[in-house]
This record gives C-alpha cells, structure tokens and sequence, in this order.
C-alpha cells in the first residue's frame, strides 16, 4: 500500500512491486490481506561475480511476473527444489 487518502469512505493508492503507482483507487471492502511466499519458481538469466562481494550472483526472472521483475540473487540464496517438467 502507498497511502490511505482521507475521504470517507477512506480510499487506497496502492504500488507493485516495482513501486509503480496502481492506476486508480481502492475501498477497503476491495483489498485483500496477503503475504509473500518465501519461495518462487525463477528462471536464471545470467550469472556474475559481484564486483564488490567477489560472491557468485544469478539474475533471476520470477516465474509469471513481469520481464521488468529481474533481480541479482546470491547465490546462497537460491534453492533447487526439482527438475521443470
């Protein structure tokens, strides 16, 4: 959530996950409470040795997100859980 604007009823402005403002505003009856998994299928794009850690990192696409949601993740930090079928 970005901000709540102070109208009655109370309205929501509400971000991604790439902190783009979500076109339009949101009554609380439209929200739903969740949280993020601690685990999400990815496929590896590229690899690097981070220049400043000297650690291994993978930039990783997440599964059904946008191909704007890559990210650098250690190494340490990805787990393989089984073959793609």
């Amino acid at each position: 959530m970005l901000r709540v604007l102070n109208t009655s009823p109370e309205v929501y402005v509400l971000e991604n996950l790439l902190s783009e403002t979500l076109a339009g505003v949101y009554y609380r009856e439209e929200l739903i409470p969740s949280s993020l998994h601690s685990h999400f299928p990815v496929d590896i794009v590229d690899e690097r040795i981070n220049p400043s850690t000297k650690k291994k990192e993978y930039l990783v696409h997440f599964h059904e997100w946008s191909n704007q949601m890559l990210e650098w993740i250690q190494g340490k930090d990805l787990r393989k859980i089984g073959k793609k079928s």
